[in-house]
């Protein structure tokens, strides 16, 4: 029962890190770089939305973070309860 909670845990875990700082920073850089339309500011980009994740003191930063933790989560999950099913 144990080990079942710890597999749930760290899945969430994962979920959250991967979705508030892999998948938001990819879908905010993109969205900026499609706004922009140069390539060689992607990385630019991705640097800004960096800090802009890491900047807690706005509270839309925050909701955006609680959201695509939120996403992340949620994809972690069906992950583990695809593996869990085989």
């Amino acid at each position: 029962m144990m080990n079942k909670k710890a597999n749930i845990a760290f899945a969430i875990l994962i979920g959250l890190v991967v979705g508030i700082f892999i998948i938001q920073p990819l879908g905010n850089s993109f969205f900026m770089y499609d706004s922009q339309g140069s390539l060689s500011n992607w990385w630019n980009n991705v640097k800004e939305v960096f800090q802009q994740i890491l900047n807690f003191e706005d509270i839309g930063q925050v909701y955006k973070n609680i959201l695509f933790g939120v996403l992340g989560i949620s994809l972690a999950y069906i992950y583990y309860l695809g593996l869990k099913k085989k």
